[in-house]
């Protein structure tokens, strides 16, 4: 599994080559992803002033085009330095309340000052939010330095790389590919290759028909079964060709074949099944003798249907016959290079 995950990840020297290049990434994305943004937003917010002193000139319009004696034509007019009558106070309220800006039951319509001051905490709050989303949660004020060695950075850094949460500190200090391997790369692939392994923990009936693990049973049943059919396709193939040749072989030198089709045929498919047969009980392999493959091929002798050991029993067959098919299938093939190359 640990050779595998090698392999997928292109070797220490992919690795290597990744994580250096991330380390020059980090000061750019400083810059670009934190600094410059907390600078735009401390603009932003010296312009707060202004914004709430533009947010009361337009309250004043809107008032006014309501009526002309409203607005600024009634400043230093009414009692308690109101802007509109009295009975329109409780409407204008609720209107600057809709607007977000909260103002209470006892503000004055043309009390400028809390108007100003509520709509700038607004708009601190609103640009506060709007920083908070685009540095996901980081503090400001934080150097370079800082910025690395931040717990957020950090996991976003390990995850773009693919490292553990108990992979050491990442930092932009120079770092060699023998300390990269020991420090990084070897803890890495052991974590993967522990997380890997995880899998084959899980009790074998789960991975059977309406079990939590049925879909991926399934899968592994294709990924098992299929090549050892191709190969029983193959082999039996082979083995009637084999039969054919001998035949043709047979009737060259002697004169003598069959005469009837049914009856070669069914000559053919007795001889391949007494091979399969043999095969079964003769053959032994490293992979045969194992434990687990002698569990599999007794365990349809014992209160299995008769389908079931037909199945078994073939399969057994085709899988020790392999042994011998594929050295037989490496002389044709040398042999055939051979035979092209000259031509």
């Amino acid at each position: 599994i640990k050779g595998v995950i090698d392999q997928q990840i292109g070797g220490l020297d992919s690795a290597y080559e990744r994580h250096t290049e991330s380390q020059k990434g980090i000061p750019f994305q400083y810059k670009l992803s934190y600094e410059m943004r907390v600078q735009t937003y401390e603009k932003r917010l010296e312009g707060t002033r202004i914004y709430a002193n533009k947010a009361w000139e337009k309250y004043l319009d809107k008032l006014e085009s309501k009526n002309r004696e409203w607005g600024r034509a009634a400043i230093g007019k009414r009692r308690g330095g109101e802007l509109v009558p009295a009975f329109v106070s409780p409407r204008v309220r609720n209107e600057v309340r809709a607007q977000g800006i909260p103002v209470t039951d006892s503000w004055s319509t043309g009390d400028k000052g809390t108007f100003v001051y509520l709509v700038g905490e607004q708009r601190k709050a609103y640009l506060r939010k709007g920083l908070n989303t685009e540095l996901d949660g980081l503090p400001l004020g934080l150097t370079q330095e800082q910025y690395i060695r931040h717990p957020q950075v950090q996991k976003k850094w390990r995850e773009f790389l693919q490292y553990p949460e108990t992979s050491a500190a990442l930092s932009v200090a120079p770092i060699t590919r023998e300390e990269f391997s020991k420090k990084y790369y070897e803890p890495m692939l052991a974590s993967r290759t522990n997380e890997s392994l995880k899998t084959y923990n899980h009790r074998a009936d789960t991975y059977g028909p309406g079990q939590a693990r049925e879909e991926e049973g399934k899968r592994a049943y294709e990924a098992t079964i299929a090549p050892i059919f191709g190969l029983t396709l193959s082999l039996i193939g082979a083995l009637v060709h084999l039969g054919k040749t001998g035949l043709l072989i047979l009737q060259a030198s002697t004169g003598w074949r069959f005469r009837n089709g049914l009856v070669k045929g069914a000559s053919l498919f007795t001889g391949v099944i007494l091979i399969s047969v043999i095969a079964a009980a003769t053959i032994r392999t490293p992979l045969t003798s194992h434990p687990t493959y002698q569990a599999w091929t007794q365990a349809s002798k014992a209160g299995a249907t008769t389908s079931e050991r037909l199945l078994t029993t073939s399969l057994d067959a085709m899988i020790k016959m392999q042994s011998l098919a594929y050295p037989v299938f490496n002389v044709f093939h040398i042999g055939l290079e051979a035979v092209t190359k000259k031509i």
